[in-house]
């Protein structure tokens, strides 16, 4: 397995090399990729072509049409994560309701207490999945939409990793993000050539984050 600081280095290698060394047809198929990224519906070709990242596949159009429902059913499973901390706040939310509706200060701070713990509970609820999201994504990719939600596979890829090493992969990762998003910032105030810079490293930085993860958790 990568170590974890050199995760990085190959990962952002891995993710220019997948733009720049492979000619002119590598940067088209890039522009490709972020143009498609930005047109509702189509969005989900270049989700799908991400997540041969995944399977250690070369990210190209290949197999469109599939790479096209990849993408859905990936949209599908992260919209099904989302929802459990989504319905958590429905539900404390509608819950603190009750107490405020009879009115007075009582009510209003019960109703405040009771959305308060739901807003934790929620918060709680997000970060754990958030956690169980990526190597859920990766058993998706590898092996079918239900793997998505084989919890016993899903927890054993992360002891498989290690579970110190993945926590610190993920904060280093959130470090080099903030970084390169300071970096970014920073060039989009250079007028045009900016914005041509941001461009150019839209589609290898997210291949990037890809190939990180998928070394996290090699097959």
């Amino acid at each position: 397995m990568v170590g974890l600081i050199q995760n990085v280095g190959e990962s952002l290698k891995y993710g220019f090399a997948q733009c720049y060394t492979d000619g002119i047809k590598g940067f088209l198929r890039m522009l490709a990729l972020l143009v498609l990224s930005i047109i509702p519906i189509a969005f989900f070709i270049p989700m799908g072509i991400f997540l041969k990242v995944f399977k250690g596949e070369k990210p190209d159009f290949t197999n469109a049409g599939q790479s096209f429902i990849r993408g859905l059913l990936f949209f599908i499973i992260a919209l099904i994560y989302m929802l459990i901390p989504i319905i958590l706040l429905a539900i404390f939310g509608g819950l603190g309701l009750i107490p405020a509706l009879f009115g007075g200060d009582i009510g209003a701070v019960a109703g405040a207490a009771i959305g308060s713990v739901g807003i934790i509970i929620a918060l709680i609820a997000a970060v754990l999945l958030l956690i169980v999201a990526i190597p859920a994504e990766i058993n998706f990719a590898r092996n079918g939409f239900a793997a998505a939600f084989k919890f016993s596979e899903i927890f054993g890829m992360i002891a498989k990793a290690g579970v110190a090493k993945y926590i610190l992969s993920y904060i280093i990762l959130i470090i080099v993000d903030i970084i390169i998003a300071v970096i970014l910032g920073l060039l989009l105030n250079i007028p045009v050539a900016g914005v041509i810079i941001a461009i150019l490293v839209a589609i290898p930085l997210t291949l990037f984050e890809y190939r990180y993860w998928a070394n996290r958790f090699e097959a």
